[in-house]
């Protein structure tokens, strides 16, 4: 029987029903940099797992070693203008059911040192001109997200996961995902590092997305990969270099063309690229055995999966980067957007 890295199912049906528990209050932070726990940085008390907390004044909630802390909804950035952090470092943060990183202002959440995070739904970059940005750093650092994952929704989001750190989400991921202002970025890099996704990933919705697996990063999807699909001009894709791993369900390691037969193709493309030395290419130019491998595989968590590993080598740091801001571009256009 397989087992996905990233499935969550039996956890999901428990934590759904914590959903029921009604609003108890709306919680402000108040405070700079300081520890989410002692009640002096929050208005008018400190959350508990019923509350809505917010933290709009640009400052810094620590979720610390041996700390425990919990809230029903989160909200960093709630409204323009309005900024919000949350350092998750040997903690543990759990948000019963919506969290909002950028949900029309600006969010950032890092989780380090074996911290780990969880969530329900969670949003990167929700609203249009909203800012989101999560990084899942180290061997140990986790976030699961039980039900969607939005790496800009409407707005821009970017998610980084690495040196073996992991992310797995309970149902659908989605990049870029509402409307065609969004963008979404999505980078799984370093040894050990894993994106596992029980249900569907869509990398480019109606906005632009960008899905990186390098150096060892692994993404597995246990149902359908989607990728540009509403055809906005091939401006969605997936690059893999240097060791990255696409795991995808069913037996399809004959050829590329049978590996990207799992690949819904909706009325957009099956665009993954591989690095050819100068620039970035469709994996139906690269070439087998040199660079990249086709595996089916029959037992571990990834049980009846075809793994298709890019050995090619990354491109230079400055190289790389560059090429990511061209693929996904910054677009910008007021309005309101979804996933409230």
């Amino acid at each position: 029987m397989k087992t996905l890295i990233a499935r969550g199912g039996l956890v999901t049906s428990v934590f759904l029903s914590l959903t029921c528990i009604a609003q108890a209050g709306n919680i402000y932070w108040t405070a700079g940099t300081a520890n989410w726990s002692g009640g002096s940085s929050w208005t008018p008390t400190e959350p508990t797992f019923g509350d809505w907390a917010y933290i709009n004044n640009s400052g810094t909630a620590q979720v610390t070693p041996s700390n425990y802390e919990n809230c029903y909804r989160l909200y960093l950035g709630e409204n323009t203008d309005d900024m919000g952090t949350v350092d998750v470092a040997g903690g543990s943060l759990r948000v019963t059911t919506y969290f909002y990183l950028g949900n029309s202002g600006k969010g950032i959440m890092n989780v380090t040192e074996e911290g780990s995070v969880s969530s329900n739904y969670c949003y990167i970059g929700n609203d249009y001109d909203s800012e989101g940005k999560a990084t899942v750093d180290g061997v140990g650092s986790s976030w699961q997200v039980h039900v969607n994952l939005y790496v800009g929704n409407a707005g821009s989001g970017k998610l980084e996961i690495k040196n073996g750190s992991s992310v797995r989400t309970g149902k659908d991921g989605n990049i870029a995902f509402y409307d065609t202002p969004s963008t979404g970025e999505v980078t799984v890099t370093g040894s050990g590092s894993t994106w596992g996704i029980w249900q569907n990933l869509t990398v480019g919705g109606m906005g632009s997305g960008l899905l990186n697996i390098t150096d060892g990063g692994l993404v597995s999807v246990d149902g359908r990969l989607n990728i540009d699909t509403h055809g906005n001009a091939g401006d969605s894709s997936i690059n893999m270099a240097g060791g990255g791993k696409l795991a995808l369900y069913g037996d399809a390691d004959d050829s590329i063309d049978d590996f990207l037969a799992l690949v819904s193709p909706y009325q957009g493309t099956d665009a993954i690229q591989y690095w050819n030395g100068s620039a970035w290419d469709n994996i139906t130019n690269a070439t087998p055995g040199v660079d990249y491998t086709l595996e089916y595989l029959t037992e571990g968590d990834l049980e009846d999966y075809t793994m298709l590993n890019v050995v090619a080598e990354v491109p230079e740091p400055s190289t790389f980067t560059m090429l990511i801001v061209v693929s996904i571009g910054f677009l910008f256009v007021r309005g309101r957007g979804r996933g409230r």
